[in-house]
């Protein structure tokens, strides 16, 4: 729902709704704020600020580590709500970069709001990495299941950097160790999305929760000038006089011109630009092999 800057405090919000879909007024509203791996980081009960149907608000201690969030938001008239914030190494782009860009087309903050660049620059780090590697570290965690025939466990990234933890589960569900920082140290940790067990042992049958870093140090200039002119676009898709579902349009002088479709051939936004940098093979998305 949420990213926010490791190591800077951060303002983390929750919108209750009535059974319509519009703002609500949920009364008195605590918060609760937990790491993936269940470690509290808020207090549950703790207040939060805001009146009427405004969005209830957090201001958030600045988190040093990459995580994941879940927030639990519980309103004396409307339940509990969930949350979920990443913290992230950095984004791809800051707001004054993407005004900036090229022309400067974005410079008109009464047509370009930051929030709107905000917004935008979510959805296309979103779409990004829906196609390819992360392009700036994250945090993950994943449950996978292990063979307990090999010594290499295959994730589901690549551009590994860290492994950060690792619990084997036992088959009610309870973990059934935890394994120590040796047991971490002992463990190769590929960019190509493989983690290998160097002191001689497979991993063990069954469930395996690992939690890892992954991603790119930060988007590479190619990358970053395709997520500007993504954004561009995706902000300015609303004024376009051409249809969403064109395939073709007529121009005043009487020429018919094709247009890109996303899906189709090796398009996936239908901007040449950018899917040239999403195709490009040292970014786009594989599965390793174990042999």
């Amino acid at each position: 729902d949420e990213r926010i800057l490791r190591g800077a405090p951060a303002s983390i919000t929750c919108q209750f709704l009535d059974q319509d879909g519009d703002p609500a007024d949920p009364g008195t509203v605590t918060i609760g704020v937990t790491k993936a791996d269940g470690t509290v980081v808020v207090a549950s009960g703790t207040a939060t600020t805001g009146t009427s149907t405004a969005p209830r608000a957090y201001s958030l201690a600045a988190v040093s580590t990459l995580e994941m969030l879940t927030a639990t938001w519980t309103s004396s008239t409307h339940g509990a709500q969930t949350t979920h914030v990443e913290v992230v190494e950095r984004y791809y782009f800051s707001v004054a970069a993407a005004r900036a860009w090229k022309t400067g087309g974005m410079n008109d903050a009464s047509t370009y709001t930051d929030a709107q660049i905000k917004a935008g620059r979510a959805e296309v780090e979103q779409e990004f990495e829906r196609f390819c590697w992360a392009f700036v570290p994250r945090f993950v965690r994943h449950e996978l299941m292990a063979t307990g025939r090999s010594s290499a466990l295959v994730v589901p990234d690549q551009k590994l950097r860290t492994l950060r933890s690792v619990k084997e589960i036992a088959t009610d569900g309870s973990t059934s160790y935890t394994w120590t920082a040796a047991d971490i140290a002992a463990t190769s940790v590929a960019t190509s999305g493989i983690l290998t067990r160097l002191d001689g042992a497979v991993w063990p049958a069954g469930k395996i929760v690992v939690e890892y870093e992954h991603g790119f140090d930060s988007p590479p200039p190619d990358v970053l000038d395709a997520a500007m002119a993504r954004l561009r676009y995706r902000i300015n898709a609303q004024r376009s006089a051409v249809p969403d579902r064109a395939s073709s349009f007529t121009s005043g002088d009487g020429g018919t011109y094709s247009l890109l479709v996303p899906g189709r051939g090796s398009s996936l936004t239908a901007q040449p630009e950018v899917d040239v940098v999403l195709n490009d093979p040292r970014y786009r998305r594989v599965s390793p092999m174990v042999a």
